[in-house]
């Protein structure tokens, strides 16, 4: 069930994660954190990229996991449309899918 979140938080960081979301808003800045990192991965040119970068960057990706799970789990307490949920997941796809693009670039470089 979890991707990123279980390589790279042990169970008391998960639980600390988990118990930190508790409204919409939540989600939305592990969304953003996201977002961020892979944003500012995307400015550097491929050879300056460094392995830490990618980890941190997935690292973002599995707190914004453990929201989408807490969404599945509790969607009583956001109180979200389903076109919100899809939009949501579709983020997370999406950044997952710009992430492996840019270790690919990393790698290959």
């Amino acid at each position: 069930m979890y991707k990123y979140a279980n390589k790279y938080f042990n169970k008391h960081q998960r639980d600390n994660i988990w118990r930190n979301i508790n409204t919409v808003r939540d989600i939305e800045i592990k969304s953003n954190f996201c977002e961020s990192h892979i944003e500012s991965i995307k400015k550097l040119h491929p050879k300056d990229r460094i392995r830490e970068d990618i980890i941190e960057a997935k690292m973002a990706l599995g707190e914004f996991e453990i929201a989408l799970i807490r969404i599945d789990k509790f969607p009583n307490l956001f109180n979200l449309s389903e076109e919100e949920i899809f939009s949501f997941r579709e983020k997370y796809s999406n950044y997952e899918k710009e992430l492996n693009n840019l270790d690919m670039q990393r790698i290959s470089w």
